[in-house]
């Protein structure tokens, strides 16, 4: 079994092809087969080597690897070969309106009540070139006049009667190529069997199995899963924000989190475990656990899954992120911090010298400090004498008395456990941050 990628490096990737990448990625390795790499840069004004590095960026930061990876650019010479063969069996045939006379024929068929389909026998007056233009080409889909049907891996049945599909252009006349055909003799050089896409390419799709079989090739496996929009409409590369680099670099969010998030969007219940790796996710993983209803993207429920999935990660698992000597206090803040990044803000919380803002008075600053049991060893006792203490001379109890505690050691009013701060600061370094929150008030 196999299976590919085609991104387009016309700009960075963005999260609705991510996930194809990610599902693509997970049916092949639950299926023992492998994922091939293809980089779409026919487009040649605008296919950049930039783009092309970065999305191989991701792809490995998201934990999906390929088999092999090849470019588009590099097989013109093999498009061109196919091509001609097509050609001369009478397959694909030049044209040569302008797109303005393509327009108007449109809007006469549209105003008579036609569907704006193009067919080569209601064009023929259109083969001779009379005025000396360069041809662009088109396929003809009803060289195989025929129902095309198939059993979708995601949406069961689909069919299509070639009557209804206009003859596409394949070939531009600057002779560059569409993505239609060699997309489809890439399938076939390189014996891709299952082909997985989103589902603004169920027509391509209808149009791409004419072409093998005019190719006298073995017709793969489809499956089209639903789009990926956000609350406020589509999600493409055009529209910023919703590029993996932007989560990876600007929201600091977790691989993990990325890829969990976007796997778990369109299945029909299925759960995946907050601490579920890829590798997990690939043994149940099965594509016919995927709606054919339009996913949504939200941001909110990423940040709040990153921060769970955060929670459940033992101190081996980021260690080599954040340091070995963190272990103490990731054991203290982690269920407190949606990202990796607020571990630098812990850090300086409980471990400047410099006081921390607070509404306290003077006089209850004071007083914690007076209270501090005299016993310079920290544990559990000295945090329980501390708050009998603060209890009785400041009449303070339950959450009014954590609460002022909690204020008087970071600034803020909720955080980590308190007991786990008192023992993590230690008793010098209570005494110091109290004593400069009295100078500093």
């Amino acid at each position: 079994m196999r299976t590919r990628f085609a991104p387009s490096p016309t700009g960075n990737l963005h999260i609705g092809n991510a996930r194809v990448a990610l599902i693509a990625f997970c049916h092949a390795q639950s299926k023992n087969g492998e994922l091939l790499l293809r980089i779409d840069d026919t487009d040649i004004a605008r296919s950049k080597d930039s783009y092309i590095q970065t999305i191989k960026q991701d792809l490995k930061w998201l934990g999906i690897t390929y088999s092999d990876c090849f470019h588009q650019s590099s097989r013109l010479n093999r498009y061109n070969e196919v091509l001609n063969d097509l050609i001369d069996r009478g397959y694909v045939y030049p044209c040569y309106e302008t797109e303005e006379e393509l327009d108007l024929r449109r809007q006469i068929l549209m105003k008579q009540g036609l569907p704006p389909i193009y067919h080569q026998d209601k064009m023929k007056e259109n083969n001779n070139n009379t005025f000396g233009r360069l041809p662009h080409y088109r396929f003809s889909v009803n060289k195989i006049n025929s129902i095309i049907a198939w059993n979708d891996l995601v949406r069961n049945n689909i069919s299509f009667n070639s009557k209804d599909l206009s003859d596409p252009i394949i070939v531009r006349p600057d002779g560059s190529f569409t993505y239609l055909l060699p997309s489809v003799i890439d399938d076939i050089d390189y014996n891709i069997t299952d082909i997985i896409r989103g589902e603004d390419h169920i027509s391509n799709t209808a149009i791409q199995i004419l072409m093998i079989k005019a190719l006298n090739s073995e017709i793969p496996k489809f499956g089209h899963i639903s789009l990926l929009k956000s609350k406020t409409g589509k999600i493409s590369k055009r529209i910023g924000g919703f590029s993996i680099d932007d989560f990876r670099t600007i929201h600091k969010v977790e691989a993990l989190t990325v890829a969990q998030y976007l796997l778990r969007l369109g299945l029909n219940d299925v759960y995946y475990e907050n601490n579920d790796k890829i590798s997990d996710i690939i043994k149940i993983f099965d594509l016919n656990n995927y709606s054919s209803s339009v996913a949504i993207f939200d941001l909110d429920s990423l940040l709040n899954l990153n921060s769970k999935i955060i929670a459940n990660l033992s101190f081996q698992d980021i260690e080599g992120i954040i340091g070995k000597d963190l272990e103490r206090l990731w054991n203290l803040i982690k269920g407190n911090i949606a990202k990796l990044s607020d571990i630098e803000k812990w850090q300086l919380i409980l471990n400047a010298d410099i006081p921390n803002t607070t509404s306290l008075p003077i006089e209850t600053i004071n007083n914690l400090i007076l209270t501090l049991p005299d016993n310079e060893e920290v544990d559990k006792n000295f945090y329980k004498k501390w708050c009998a203490n603060i209890s009785k001379t400041l009449n303070l109890k339950g959450k009014n008395l954590y609460m002022t505690l909690r204020n008087a050691l970071t600034g803020l009013d909720n955080g980590p456990d308190l007991q786990g701060i008192v023992l993590y600061m230690g008793y010098k370094n209570i005494k110091k941050r109290l004593n400069n929150l009295a100078l500093y008030c």
